[in-house]
């Protein structure tokens, strides 16, 4: 993120999908400068002003309506949440809109050719053809944003540490704070979990559980034109 967000200090970030703002203080600390965390859902917002911090402001609205003005953002973020634009074309528009020119966009998560294995495919192998079908297609996204003009520069893959452990994770996935949860049976998470509790229990050398994600990286061309214009930190220059 550090590497991929535009160079100049502070920078004005918009999160969109915010929830509980789980990455929203990594974002306030990279960008030394404002922070607008943007959710649709009143009780996630309540949760994360909770964990209020200055520069940090929780706003109402969804990616395809951003309460926010015209070139008002040096970036915009989307952490594990595109797959809930209702509409992917009008959020890239909206996107677009509230992005300076040269700004850049970081979407990080999954993408439905692109899925990265899953600790938890094993215990609820039915989740991954839920994953194919939710979320979108790498290149559904990018076409998307590239009629809006922002086109992509980057694509990462992040590993990062779930757990520090299998019995951390069992104990993580019990609150079924995965969207894909919605889409299963009571049954198929409850037979799932229970086998991952036993292989916990049974758990005699614990191991962190690993992840890797998609950190895919736009910028919102500096003119009407297939070829952004000259930069300099991070800015079109006339």
């Amino acid at each position: 993120m550090t590497r991929q967000l535009p160079p100049q200090r502070p920078v004005t970030i918009v999160e969109l999908g915010a929830g509980t703002a789980r990455f929203t203080q990594l974002l306030a600390d990279i960008a030394s400068g404002v922070v607008y965390a943007v959710e649709p859902s009143q009780r996630m917002r309540e949760v994360a002003m909770q964990h209020y911090r200055s520069g940090v402001y929780f706003i109402a609205g969804r990616a395809e309506a951003i309460p926010l003005a015209t070139e008002s953002c040096d970036a915009a973020a989307i952490f594990f949440a595109v797959h809930h634009l209702a509409d992917l074309h009008a959020g890239a528009r909206e996107i677009a809109r509230v992005l300076r020119p040269g700004g850049r966009l970081l979407i990080a998560g999954s993408f439905s050719d692109r899925l990265h294995p899953r600790a938890y495919y094993h215990y609820i192998p039915r989740a991954r053809e839920i994953e194919e079908n939710l979320f979108p297609n790498l290149a559904t996204t990018t076409e998307a944003f590239g009629r809006a003009g922002v086109t992509v520069i980057a694509l990462d893959e992040v590993g990062h540490e779930v757990s520090a452990s299998l019995t951390a994770y069992s104990a993580r996935l019990t609150h079924r704070a995965i969207s894909t949860f919605e889409y299963l049976t009571d049954d198929e998470i409850d037979r799932g979990l229970a086998q991952l509790a036993a292989d916990a229990a049974a758990e005699t050398n614990p191991q962190p559980v690993h992840h890797t994600h998609d950190l895919l990286t736009l910028e919102k061309r500096c003119a009407t034109r297939d070829v952004p214009i000259r930069r300099a930190a991070g800015k079109c220059l006339d």
